[in-house]
């Protein structure tokens, strides 16, 4: 006997209207049922199917559920199960959305002639379904409605339906053959992508918005080429006439290897080439637009030649092409969109023409690409443009006024650039992981992001007095770094700047720094003194954790210093505190697991402990006396070059003064102009790139940990002219078949050769 269930949930659907003065309200009742293997709605006294839970492979739905009706198979009624075989009940009108979703042991079904609807992924990944018979009355084939049926080998499309879907067929890979009935009038984006043995498509005579030639599909006017399908084979010429090459025209033709695209092709539209197994592109010049990923993924593409007539690399357009080596890029390109040449592997050099101004984010990312020279007409560039490319040299343009983000990452074959002289700022992790031994830095330059050379090889790197901020971890993880100045400018050591650097020995920390981030110099094992200035207010947490520290000097307006800040610092003796007030915040463990002899100091007249008392797990040495800084450079001298000035003076240490760690060098072409500063450790320095003719103006000043010196006295420099002389104006006697020069002027000074020539007509 039949077993029937009431769900006790019910849906109700009210509509009120009103008609004159009557109040008319309608219930539409929805209720739910089990009976046998299925559960159940009934509206309006018909039922749709909404799960069968049996364990049956071969199905054969019924006609009648709960003494109504079954007119539809509903919304992922059969999804994921285990259905070899399904008859569908005549009377049932409509199949819903994703009703035998990935029903992957589904063979067949047989759909009555009563369905005048199938939905929307219907048979999605039935990857066993060989063969399928739409019925008659069917007007329409939904989104993606065969998609993945592998098995599927033939199908026949009614002619009553209009409308096929976007991804109908897509992945259909067991499909040779199809005919489109002329009742269709759109045919949607990727019905047939992936369609890799489907050969032709025919479209019957009499279509009203489609026609092919040779099994592809175009237009009714043949003027836009809409399907190739995936099966084609060898060679194909696109035929004139053709304008445009549709959306994922040639998509996944994996057995074509070249294509003539006709001179009367004016756009190629997106991923219209995608996949494809062509070796090379000749795009002709009546071209204008090649749209985004056109060409991407075409992994045995060698060689393009993209006309004159392209402005713009569309995003993606050559994305994966991994057996891309040559590119020409026509002079009357502007634009390099992103991912343009993302993954070409092969590709080792590309010329970027003068005419471009923009190149996109990831645009050359993960190429082959060797060496580079950005034009000066750049003046953009995306985040990530080089990253993780073979480079080992590089020329940036001087349109640049920032390195972007990750620009140059992981470019590990990259050992020294230079950057141009009106780049301001260098972006997070701009060379990060990349080959960097050595760079020079512009003057003008005042921000350096986070991770910018982070995990580089770096050994020195001069950073310009002009910058004032550097990101946490900006040098994070740099083992080969062992000197570094940080600007005046610059009022923050952000956490984890120099995590890691184990072969930094000397760090000039200037006055206005106020706080020490988390990590900071953690596990800088070379550094062995430091001094914090008055300024720092906090020294965050692990800020020195395991460096070499065996002395370090806390300045005056130190108030916190964070949990484990100075832990592991087996080699630390002493802490030296110049603040008459001690710090108020003291984090756990601070020097925990330090020297055994470590001892702190403070001046008598402060608030810490006495010698011998214990501060805070620290047990108090002698006081101290505050040190001074170095003494002034001396003997200052400049020597002007061809363009450039060599500056040279004495050892601060050779005069008697206090120990050096480097020197500022401040220079202008005028007494009471701007000055810039160049921060060297070395007692000369040439300075180069200078204006012939023009004068410039030196000093000097030492600096340590305990501060700078004053500076030295002014030494002035001009740079000599190598101009031309003026032409002589010589006066001519003649005596006795001699000539005498006489008077002889020349207005421009300067060392030169002077020439005579003489002459004789001819006959005397």
């Amino acid at each position: 006997m039949a077993r029937e269930v009431l769900v006790l949930t019910f849906t109700m659907a009210i509509i009120i209207t009103t008609v004159g003065p009557m109040l008319i309200v309608s219930m539409d009742v929805v209720s739910g049922y089990q009976q046998s293997d299925y559960n159940f709605e009934v509206r309006d006294g018909e039922v749709t199917v909404t799960r069968y839970t049996g364990s049956a492979s071969s199905v054969e739905v019924p006609s009648e559920l709960g003494g109504y009706p079954v007119v539809g198979i509903g919304f992922y009624s059969f999804k994921e199960t285990k259905v070899t075989s399904v008859v569908i009940p005549k009377g049932v009108t409509w199949i819903g959305d994703d009703a035998f979703y990935n029903c992957i042991d589904l063979t067949s079904v047989a759909i009555p002639d009563t369905v005048t609807f199938v939905g929307d992924y219907t048979f999605f990944q039935c990857s066993s379904l060989q063969s399928i018979t739409i019925p008659e009355n069917v007007t329409s084939i939904d989104n993606g409605t065969f998609r993945g049926c592998s098995a599927l080998n033939s199908v026949i499309i009614p002619g009553n339906v209009t409308y096929i879907g976007n991804l109908a067929f897509s992945n259909c890979i067991g499909l040779t053959q199809m005919t489109i009935p002329q009742s269709v009038t759109w045919i949607g984006y990727m019905a047939f992508d992936g369609c890799r043995s489907l050969t032709d498509i025919d479209v019957e005579v009499g279509n009203p918005n489609y026609t092919s030639v040779e099994g592809v599909v175009y237009n009714k006017n043949l003027s836009v080429l809409s399907v190739c399908p995936g099966g084609k084979s060898g060679s194909f010429t696109v035929p004139h006439g053709v304008s445009t090459i549709g959306y994922r025209a040639f998509f996944q033709c994996s057995a074509l290897t070249s294509v003539n695209i006709s001179g009367s092709v004016t756009g190629i539209y997106n991923f219209a080439f995608e996949e494809c197994s062509l070796t090379s592109v000749d795009i002709p010049d009546s071209v204008t637009s090649i749209a985004l990923g056109a060409f991407k993924n075409c992994r045995n593409l060698t060689s393009v030649n993209i006309p004159d007539s392209v402005t713009s690399i569309a995003d993606g357009v050559f994305y994966g092409c991994s057996a891309l080596t040559s590119v020409n890029l026509p002079v009357s390109l502007n634009f390099i969109e992103d991912h343009a040449f993302l993954g070409c592997g092969s590709l080792t050099s590309i010329t970027i023409p003068e005419s471009v101004t923009s190149i996109g984010y990831s645009a050359f990312a993960m190429s082959g690409l060797t060496s580079i020279t950005v034009p000066d007409s750049v003046v953009h560039m995306g985040y990530d443009a080089f990253n993780e490319c073979p480079l080992t040299t590089v020329s940036i343009g001087q349109g640049m006024e920032a390195i972007p983000n990750g620009t140059f990452a992981k470019c590990s074959s990259l050992s020294t650039i230079t950057i141009p002289t009106g780049v301001t700022t260098i972006g997070g992790w701009a060379f990060s992981e990349s080959g960097l031994t050595s760079i020079s830095l512009p003057e003008g330059l005042t921000h350096i992001g986070e991770g910018a050379f982070s995990y580089c090889p770096l050994e020195s790197i001069s950073i310009p007095y002009a910058v004032t901020y550097i990101g946490e971890a900006a040098f994070l993880g740099c083992p080969s770094l062992t000197y570094l100045v940080i600007p005046e400018g610059v009022t923050s050591i952000e956490g984890y700047t120099f995590w890691n650097c184990s072969s930094l020995s000397h760090l000039f920390i200037p006055e206005n720094v106020t706080t020490v981030g988390y990590g900071a110099f953690a596990y800088c094992g070379s550094l062995n003194a430091l001094n914090i200035p008055d300024n720092v207010t906090d020294i965050g947490g692990y800020a020195l954790y395991e460096s070499g520290l065996t002395s370090v000097t806390l300045g005056s307006g130190l108030k916190s210093i964070g949990d484990m800040a100075f832990s592991g610092c087996i080699d630390l003796t002493s802490i030296s505190f110049l603040g008459s007030v001690a710090p108020t915040q003291i984090g756990q463990n601070w020097i925990n697991n330090t020297s055994a002899e470590i001892r702190g100091h403070a001046f008598a007249a402060s608030d810490f402990p006495s010698p011998g008392e214990v501060w805070h797990g620290l047990t108090m040495g002698d006081n101290i006396e505050r040190l001074s800084p170095p003494s002034e450079p001396s003997g200052l001298t400049a020597v002007p070059g061809d363009a450039d000035v060599t500056l040279t003076w004495n050892d601060t240490m050779a005069d008697g003064g206090s120990p050096t760690i480097g020197y500022h060098i401040y220079w202008s072409t005028e007494i009471d102009g701007d000055v810039a500063v160049i921060t060297t450790n070395s007692t000369n320095y040439t300075h180069q790139g200078l204006d012939e003719g023009s004068t410039y103006h030196y000093q000097v000043s030492a600096f340590n940990s305990n501060g700078e010196s004053e500076r030295s006295s002014i030494v002035n420099v001009t740079l000599s002219t190598t101009s031309a002389p003026s032409t002589p104006a010589p006066f001519l006697n003649t005596i006795e078949g001699q000539v005498a020069l006489a008077g002889l002027v020349i207005l421009s000074a300067g060392v030169g050769t002077l020439s005579l020539w003489r002459w004789r007509r001819h006959g005397h």
